[in-house]
């Protein structure tokens, strides 16, 4: 009952209403008519005296002194007009969205481990503000796979040499700002995020590599996005998201990444958008 009451009051015509409402029923009381028919109340005998005035006098002061009540409403009208179109535009505006998504990492762990090309997906939410500038928060996964690794005899992590397989899998989330061109169907949008990574992949490395000299490195590191995609509106609160590319970088800093510590990845995106 009370998200019922305040979905009326913040309506765009029920505000327009009340505004004109206001304005009319104050521009009367404080109109020269309300004044004379007081000053008449409080001295009725002025009152009579009216009455022996001649015709055109009485015309020629009822003229000067009867509000222009069409004008009144004309103004109110014109008031309520720019009320609505900015009600309904303000209104109109999505406060937010919400997105499902299917999500490609080309990772590139450091530059002596090969490549990882993982799939995975996610969601994400934003809120708007004027319904261009929004903040947004999302959380992504990328599913496990076995990578080959292989050390050189005499590298530096490995003197004596080593290979095999490394289970990795990658876990990012994100808050940061977006912006949105809202173009009819076709609406794109750039974003600035950051937050935080995590992958077993340097962990799985370390203990399968027997003979390795390195630290037990870390699991977790800063994560940078910067990318941007396009919607298309398919339905008033529906939209497809073809494409979202992004660079990632990501600083998983450990004996394995010594010199790199930079991860330079490509994200791509496609998912649903539903708008609120």
């Amino acid at each position: 009952m009370l998200s019922k009451r305040c979905a009326h009051r913040l309506n765009p015509s029920f505000i327009t209403q009340s505004f004109v409402n206001f304005y009319a029923k104050r521009t009367l009381e404080e109109s020269p008519q309300a004044s004379t028919q007081n000053v008449y109340a409080a001295n009725p005998v002025e009152n009579d005296s009216t009455q022996n005035l001649s015709p055109l006098s009485t015309l020629n002061s009822a003229t000067a002194t009867e509000p222009d009540e069409e004008i009144i409403m004309k103004k109110a009208f014109l008031i309520g007009l720019v009320l609505v179109m900015f009600g309904r535009s303000a209104f109109a505006q999505h406060l937010g969205e919400l997105s499902l998504d299917y999500s490609y990492m080309h990772y590139v762990p450091v530059n002596n481990l090969s490549a990882i090309n993982m799939n995975g997906g996610g969601g994400a939410a934003v809120l708007y503000f004027a319904g261009v500038f929004g903040l947004k928060a999302e959380v992504q996964g990328y599913a496990s796979k076995n990578i080959n690794f292989n050390f050189p005899p005499g590298s530096v992590r490995c003197p004596a040499g080593c290979s095999g397989t490394a289970e990795a899998n990658l876990f990012t989330g994100n808050v940061g700002p977006t912006v949105k061109i809202r173009i009819k169907a076709i609406q794109p949008f750039v974003e600035g995020l950051v937050g935080a990574a995590h992958t077993n992949f340097y962990q799985n490395v370390h203990k399968n590599c027997i003979g390795c000299i390195s630290a037990s490195p870390g699991d977790w590191a800063l994560n940078v996005v910067i990318g941007g995609g396009i919607d298309i509106k398919v339905g008033h609160h529906w939209a497809i998201r073809p494409i979202e590319a992004d660079y990632i970088l990501t600083r998983f800093i450990n004996d394995f990444t010594t010199g790199h510590n930079n991860q330079n990845n490509f994200r791509y995106q496609a998912g649903l958008v539903f708008e609120f």
